[in-house]
């Protein structure tokens, strides 16, 4: 039962977001070398809340890309990588998963391959079990205001893009935008996560010269100091649980 409820929860989710997600476009390096302009000042490479990642990017050199924001963060890197394909920034496979990247408070979500691949997902904790959500289309140029990760996350009246898996929604007070919303959190189904050793593996044998925006993102996640896997809170639920 389960598996059928993830089977159908997933294609009636990738039918409605079927062009919802507009990607950016921007060279990228994939040669494993430090990109010009993506080193955080001191202090900054770690941030907790949205604003804090948006003062981040504006202090970076513009456009600034996901590889370019990726390679800015502060070392150990705590990541989690999931298969997932229900999400606004789905996963193309176990090659090219989703990955979470654990910051103090914040988390932020890439994909190195597929249509999400220019999203730059934001999830600002409040508690253990819901996130202000937000989204941004990479790479972007600085500076940026700081409520830009909403402007494109209303999906109708009564919903955002994020509100149609992330259930729960209610308007973050302290947010000044009308689609700045608190929703559930999730966490990735388990039969669904990729370890770290599998995906630094398609680090090492990526072939920068087949696909280099793929590879720029891997580098820049793994060539710039230790990156170490961590959980999600023991008690958050999936998608398939709520």
């Amino acid at each position: 039962m389960k598996a059928m409820k993830r089977t159908v929860l997933g294609l009636s989710f990738l039918f409605i977001l079927a062009g919802a997600s507009a990607c950016g476009d921007g060279a990228r390096k994939a040669d494993g070398e430090a990109l010009q302009g993506c080193s955080a000042p001191t202090g900054m490479g770690s941030p907790s809340t949205i604003p804090e990642a948006i003062q981040l990017i504006n202090v970076l050199a513009g456009p600034v890309s996901v590889p370019c924001l990726v390679q800015a963060l502060d070392r150990p890197l705590a990541i989690n990588a999931t298969s997932g394909l229900v999400s606004a920034q789905p996963a193309v496979d176990e090659q090219s998963p989703r990955v979470f990247i654990f910051l103090d408070g914040l988390i932020l979500s890439i994909v190195p391959a597929g249509r999400g691949r220019d999203l730059l997902e934001l999830g600002q904790y409040f508690g253990t079990q819901e996130s202000l959500k937000g989204e941004l289309n990479m790479p972007v140029e600085p500076p940026i205001e700081e409520t830009l990760p909403y402007d494109h996350l209303r999906y109708n009246d009564q919903v955002t893009i994020c509100g149609l898996c992330h259930l729960e929604e209610r308007p973050a007070p302290e947010v000044d935008h009308p689609n700045a919303y608190i929703s559930r959190a999730f966490q990735p189904v388990e039969d669904e996560l990729v370890s770290l050793e599998a995906l630094r593996g398609e680090h090492e044998t990526c072939d920068a010269d087949a696909d280099p925006e793929r590879c720029a993102i891997l580098s820049a996640l793994f060539d710039y100091g230790p990156v170490e896997h961590q959980d999600f809170p023991e008690e958050m639920l999936t998608i398939y649980d709520f």
